[in-house]
């Protein structure tokens, strides 16, 4: 593949376009990177962990649906936004820790929006991980449950969960094992479905989004 690439950029430049080697690099590194997607139900904090991991918004954060096709963040030369097809978005910036991984955006679950859905499940497939993102006041939904069921009919991927504390601390600290409830609640769920081995694999974190966010990132 890597031979393919290296000769398609000779041509281009031979040809006088090298306008277009850029994108072709930025082709290539995708292809060889780790695809991290965020899923889970719209407003649940996916856009807003993105942006967290990566010290800086990128990505709108809202309380309605906004991201309405799968959104792909990866470092390249040249920073820009593009749209590469009806459902798939590419938002290039500089920045070294993507140097090895794509981090992707997803539509939210239940956002009533047919082709939400359609961009989400002609993507899914493609990711290495797909990290889970539940707000703690729902970690678990039927819609949820019905994507993974789906998901692994076709496919095998490696599975993270992050609940998104959305609850005052002090709730936490009056009941010091809420979290560990949480956590339990949604293995027993994910165990209805997923085999012992994927279970035992499965890493569920429990943390407030908002408060790791205020701390780190770059406005």
């Amino acid at each position: 593949m890597k031979e393919i690439f290296k000769k398609l950029k000779l041509t281009l430049g031979e040809l006088g376009l090298e306008h277009l080697i850029r994108y072709v690099s930025d082709t290539e590194n995708s292809i060889d990177k780790i695809h991290i997607a965020f899923v889970g139900e719209y407003n649940a904090g996916k856009s807003s962990l993105i942006n967290t991991l990566l010290g800086r918004k990128i990505l709108a954060e809202r309380d309605l649906p906004t991201t309405n096709r799968v959104v792909l963040v990866q470092d390249c030369e040249i920073e820009k936004r593009e749209k590469l097809d009806p459902y798939t978005e590419r938002i290039c910036i500089n920045e070294p820790k993507l140097e090895n991984l794509v981090l992707v955006d997803t539509p939210g679950l239940s956002s009533a929006v047919k082709e939400h859905e359609t961009a989400l499940f002609k993507y899914l497939h493609k990711a290495d991980l797909l990290v889970f993102v539940a707000p703690s006041n729902q970690p678990y939904t039927k819609e949820l449950e019905n994507l993974l069921k789906e998901l692994f009919k076709k496919h095998s991927t490696q599975l993270a969960y992050v609940i998104n504390i959305f609850e005052d601390p002090s709730v936490y600290k009056e009941d010091p094992k809420k979290i560990d409830r949480l956590k339990q609640f949604v293995r027993e769920k994910l165990s209805n479905f997923l085999s012992s081995e994927d279970l035992k694999d499965l890493k569920i974190f429990a943390f407030s989004v908002k408060k790791v966010q205020q701390k780190n990132i770059k406005i």
